[in-house]
């Protein structure tokens, strides 16, 4: 148990597995939205997503920002966004 811990606090200790978990994590985040783009559903409210064409890869959920821009007026808004790329 002991051995297990101090690995893990070694791994996030040493710089150059920081940026590994950072890049991890990064992955995981573009797999995530890769995945809500190709099934056209939110991971957080499983509404519609649409391509923010401002940014290459970037895909927000259809119900993000002012009620006149949203798919349904009348649902809430939310506040998913991530980038496939």
């Amino acid at each position: 148990m002991r051995d297990t811990i101090r690995k893990s606090a070694n791994l996030y200790a040493n710089p150059r597995n920081q940026s590994q978990v950072a890049f991890a994590h990064m992955a995981a985040s573009n797999l995530r939205a890769s995945d809500a783009l190709k099934h056209n559903r939110c991971p957080m409210c499983a509404g519609p997503v649409r391509l923010n064409l401002a940014l290459t890869g970037w895909v927000v959920c259809a119900q993000r920002g002012a009620p006149m821009m949203r798919a349904d007026a009348n649902k809430p808004a939310c506040d998913w966004q991530g980038f496939t790329e």
